[in-house]
């Protein structure tokens, strides 16, 4: 196949989305098929998926800055984050208002039309958040209707303060929904939760596209570094602790179970609490900080801030036990985390709200699920984890991006 990926969000954008496709893409062409990618200028080192044989990446403008958008610069002087809030509110009020894509088209669709032309497209798959990127790709079907369109999607499409500004905008973004789904020949989104929630998108007169299930998974070439990286270092000064690391942003509702777990860490016995090593990598609201100071005062505990790719994988592997936070409002698998942790036999603790999470850590054996809904005594539970024995089988084999590309061909095959 000649596929057109279609990625806001692709390496070197240092965020989940960028990671999933930058590895299907990889694992794509690796099968043989050729694979075009249309992203923007990001900062950073691109991987080696640039000098595959079989992809070409084609970066374009976007008439957004979107790399200031995006920076996780922890050092950012505050008069930046400042103009950087007024900026992004600005761009929301008038022109960007569902998300920052909306105005790519200038660019994305002549170069997809050049690119579908050149080299005799077949198959575009375009890829959201931002979602934007999604509608466009309708428009390109409808331009192009003899080529295959799969409308990947990672996150609920939801309307944004700025959409609901004006009842005029609303009903836009209601529209550019429907005509995103309807237009696909494939939807894919990677939990079953997102599987629902799209399905009603759809408009009852269209022709429902088949929707799919192809969740997040792991990179095997990734996590066999990680673990070669924690063998060729000298023994830990703390081997003799128990390290417990997290990976990843406290957001969308995770506080609550962040504060839950530290508060249970502060009620374990002291002489626990003093062989703990606690990790976090990832972004820490400044406020959760303050409202845990005296806990983490009291701590061995090291926050790293946001981190690359693989030293946040190397700091995992180098671990006891793994953390992850749910929240109530996302009750799905959809972290890429909980498949990575898996993949390096490392043992998670979750602390979640029930729901398609907690019957995924369990069906695939990846760990110990807390769930918040039904737990009482979460230090008795969390003391009684940390010493457990408990092995798990890691059931994930299924989830490597080898294995769920595979997958995504065979289903675009069958449309």
């Amino acid at each position: 196949m000649n596929i057109l990926v279609i990625a806001y969000k692709f390496s070197p954008f240092p965020g989940v989305g960028a990671r999933r496709f930058t590895s299907l893409v990889t694992e794509f062409a690796d099968l043989g098929h050729t694979v075009d990618v249309i992203t923007l200028d990001w900062p950073g080192d691109l991987e080696n998926v640039s000098i595959h044989k079989n992809i070409r990446l084609h970066k374009i403008p976007s008439n957004y800055w979107h790399s200031l958008h995006y920076s996780t610069d922890c050092s950012m002087h505050f008069l930046c984050r400042i103009f950087r809030k007024l900026y992004v509110t600005f761009f929301r009020l008038f022109q960007c208002w569902d998300d920052e894509a909306q105005i790519w088209g200038r660019y994305l669709l002549p170069a997809a039309e050049s690119i579908i032309q050149i080299y005799e497209v077949d198959t575009i798959i375009a890829t959201g958040h931002p979602f934007q990127a999604n509608y466009l790709a309708s428009v390109i079907k409808k331009r192009n209707p003899s080529i295959r369109l799969i409308q990947d999607f990672r996150d609920p499409w939801l309307a944004s303060w700025s959409v609901n500004f004006f009842k005029s905008r609303r009903l836009k973004f209601t529209k550019m929904q429907a005509d995103a789904c309807a237009s696909a020949d494939l939807i894919v989104t990677v939990t079953d939760h997102l599987c629902h929630f799209y399905s009603k998108l759809l408009p009852k007169s269209s022709l429902n596209p088949m929707i799919k299930l192809i969740p997040n998974g792991y990179d095997e070439k990734s996590i066999s570094l990680a673990l070669s990286n924690v063998k060729s270092k000298c023994p830990d000064l703390h081997s003799k602790k128990i390290i417990i690391t997290h990976i990843g942003n406290i957001s969308n509702g995770r506080d609550e179970s962040f504060n839950i777990f530290l508060q249970s860490i502060d009620q374990l016995n002291p002489v626990i609490k003093a062989n703990l090593v606690i990790n976090f990598a990832g972004h820490i609201p400044s406020g959760l900080l303050r409202i845990n100071e005296n806990i983490l005062s009291f701590l061995d505990f090291t926050y790293f801030g946001q981190v690359g790719y693989q030293e946040a994988l190397d700091l995992a592997a180098q671990s006891d036990f793994v953390l992850h936070f749910g929240s109530k409002v996302f009750i799905d698998a959809r972290s890429t985390k909980i498949y990575e942790y898996a993949a390096m036999n490392k043992t998670l603790i979750s602390f979640n709200f029930g729901g398609e999470l907690d019957s995924f850590i369990k069906k695939y054996s990846i760990g110990h699920s807390i769930n918040l809904n039904q737990c009482n005594s979460v230090p008795f539970v969390l003391e009684k984890i940390l010493f457990s024995e408990q092995k798990f089988d890691f059931l994930i084999d299924e989830f490597s991006y080898r294995n769920l590309a595979i997958k995504y061909i065979n289903q675009i095959h069958n449309i």
